[in-house]
């Protein structure tokens, strides 16, 4: 028996010093409320909201939000806190004012920050992590459950960016106990040191890409926030965010018009985003994702006329409503015309959502190809090819043939910048050299490539797609997949030996 006494006094000591160690450290924030200085970001879902519910009657006016709304500047309001989060989506906006007007949280005024998030990702998605756990009065997560994920989580990385991080300059400030703004102190003072360096950083050439389709999820949480909004004579101001023009353009546009579109048929907004002389100008941004104050600063004089004077430039911030969102969405699209590469991505992916064909004429591929250098990458696998069925009733009707063609596979390339720019298969006829192309579209989850890589940039460049392809001709056909950005054709050297036989029986 005594070795199952040493066995638990052993588990005891383990968990017991897990738990000192979390509660000492505390990366995330939760066991210690004043997180001031920090080299990550702590869970501010559960940090400012805890802030919030243990003084109720102290803020009445919020701005919601992703991170990218961390720089509205409401520390020009009175009684205004940012109640921004990374990757907020709309649901998990309106789970947090419910909980607030549950606990006698007394809103007067709402400034909710909406851009491709917003329908990309789903709320349901957060629940699992550390950073982004929500506070247990939205979530209804026991106490207990809350505290156990952080008493008792193993040590990452992260836990020695906390242990070794000096408080000075280059960490970054929340003010948690006041405004809940952040303060990029090292950012900021990078940028006076030498803006030359800053806006003709290579970071700007790269954007994160989100993948998803949670559009309707989106919209319905919005028409909710509106309704509750009135309910609670809330005065409510919906936005979109001022998008740098890398992470704009690196958007599917047609997905971004549609919500648009909807949005406009559940409340007014103001439209920061487009092709306009703030998100042209990197001076204005962090990174291709984040907008500094003085951006945030001109979008809060636009929603707020009554209350400050706007001294933005005039192009920057329309109002959209149900009846301008037509005029508004067209002229969005004329300002794409400098990026011919841009507005035929868009063209062929309205095609796809309207539920029409999603394959490249052969004069859209010359526009897509032609002077650019090509390159061979081994960042790539075609996993799999099938045919599926041959119809050969529709031969005898048409004349024609018919062939149902599976492709499976990721791709990636050396830059990670514009993952979402056109992504072509083509199926070439070995015997009559014949060429037949598909566009595809990159984007489902690969988390084996991303964990063979260690890089999550990697996570979304798997492809799995299926065709319908007529006037296919008996035979053995070479596939090949391509990727094709604004300068390089970027070819698959794995795949050029990858064959496929297509037979009518």
């Amino acid at each position: 028996m005594a070795w199952i006494a040493t066995f638990i006094s052993g588990c005891l000591f383990t968990w017991g010093g897990l738990a000192i160690y979390n509660y000492s450290f505390d990366p995330y924030g939760v066991f210690k409320e004043n997180i001031e200085y920090t080299v990550i970001e702590p869970n501010l879902s559960f940090v400012k909201v805890n802030h919030i519910l243990n003084q109720p009657k102290r803020y009445k006016t919020f701005s919601l939000g992703s991170s990218r709304v961390s720089h509205v500047g409401l520390s020009r309001l009175e009684d205004a806190y940012s109640l921004n989060l990374a990757e907020a989506v709309p649901e998990e906006n309106l789970r947090i004012i419910r909980t607030l007007l549950e606990h006698n949280v007394q809103i007067k005024e709402i400034l909710l920050g909406l851009d491709d998030i917003s329908y990309l990702v789903s709320a349901d998605q957060h629940t699992d992590f550390h950073r982004l756990r929500p506070h247990p009065e939205v979530s209804g997560e026991s106490w207990w459950q809350f505290y156990k994920e952080y008493a008792f989580r193993t040590p990452t990385d992260i836990d020695k960016a906390r242990i070794f991080a000096w408080r000075s300059s280059d960490i970054f400030q929340y003010d948690i106990q006041n405004t809940g703004r952040l303060f990029a102190i090292r950012n900021e003072s990078a940028i006076n040191k030498d803006p030359q360096r800053h806006i003709t950083h290579e970071k700007f050439l790269t954007s994160y890409h989100y993948e998803g389709e949670y559009l309707s999820e989106g919209i319905e949480a919005i028409t909710k926030i509106v309704k509750l909004c009135r309910d609670n004579n809330i005065q409510l101001h919906v936005f979109i965010n001022p998008l740098y023009i890398t992470t704009y353009l690196n958007t599917k546009l047609a997905q971004f018009s549609r919500f648009r579109r909807e949005l406009a048929q559940v409340t007014d907004f103001v439209d920061f985003s487009g092709v306009n002389s703030i998100t042209t100008n990197s001076l204005n941004y962090y990174e291709a994702s984040h907008f500094r104050p003085n951006v945030g600063d001109m979008m809060l004089e636009k929603m707020l006329p009554e209350k400050l004077t706007y001294t933005g430039p005039e192009d920057f911030g329309r109002r959209v409503n149900s009846e301008n969102i037509d005029k508004h969405i067209a002229a969005l699209e004329q300002e794409l015309a400098p990026y011919p590469d841009v507005i035929l991505r868009n063209k062929i992916y309205q095609r796809y959502i309207e539920g029409k064909t999603n394959y490249a004429s052969a004069a859209e591929l010359k526009q897509l190809t032609e002077k650019k250098e090509v390159n061979q990458t081994q960042l790539c696998s075609l996993d799999e090819i099938s045919v599926l069925r041959t119809n050969t009733l529709y031969q005898k009707l048409s004349g024609n043939h018919l062939a149902n063609i599976k492709v499976r596979g990721w791709m990636g390339k050396a830059s990670h910048a514009n993952l979402s720019d056109h992504f072509i298969v083509s199926f070439k006829h070995k015997q009559s050299g014949k060429r037949i192309y598909r566009y595809s579209y990159r984007g489902t989850a690969r988390p084996d490539v991303a964990a063979f890589f260690k890089d999550d940039n990697m996570l979304y460049t798997g492809f799995d797609s299926t065709w319908e392809i007529t006037d296919m001709e008996p035979g053995d056909y070479s596939v090949n997949i391509m990727l094709v950005d604004s300068k390089e054709v970027h070819t698959c050297s794995s795949s050029s030996d990858k064959m496929m036989n297509i037979k009518w029986i």
